[in-house]
């Protein structure tokens, strides 16, 4: 039986606070209907040396994977907005999804990623700002710089949230 492989997924896709385009807005299934998720990042939980990407979703069908996606078991902080994203755009996973914040619940960690993840890794979350700076800002129109900073935001965000899936019991 090959090793179990989880990654860690996590999208970041097109809002608009003041063109009403955002899951608090819209709720997450019309949210889904009028965004689009421009990269995301995969991590594998347990073997981040072996795999981390962070790119288009077009970049992301061009990849020799080094496992089979069909055996791997997806994570995401919040699952339901990532899963739902996730199958806007491919095949959905054969295993279920899982939330990284749910475990923190029921090991009794705080419920919000940035308390859960200074409590697991004793790291600080990762800055939103590059992110906050998104808002209403459509991926194409992005320079070189402003694509480079939020790959790294993205991948850094996943690999945070990667450690954190790995949280020992208190």
């Amino acid at each position: 039986m090959d090793e179990l492989v989880e990654l860690l997924i996590d999208f970041e896709s097109y809002y608009s606070t003041s063109g009403g385009i955002s899951v608090s807005t819209q709720g997450l299934y019309n949210y889904a209907r009028d965004t689009y998720p421009y990269i995301f990042s995969v991590v594998d939980i347990n073997h981040p040396e072996r795999f981390q990407f962070c790119g288009t979703p077009e970049q992301f069908c061009e990849l020799d994977l080094p496992f089979d996606l069909d055996e791997a078991w997806p994570w995401a902080v919040n699952s339901n907005f990532d899963q739902t994203l996730w199958e806007v755009l491919f095949d959905a996973f054969k295993h279920p999804w899982q939330c990284v914040s749910d475990l923190g619940t029921h090991h009794q960690y705080p419920r919000d990623l940035a308390r859960l993840s200074h409590a697991v890794t004793g790291e600080n979350i990762i800055d939103k700002k590059a992110r906050n700076e998104m808002d209403g800002v459509h991926w194409n129109c992005l320079d070189l710089s402003g694509k480079t900073k939020m790959v790294t935001y993205c991948l850094s965000d996943a690999v945070t949230r990667a450690k954190t899936r790995r949280m020992p019991p208190p």
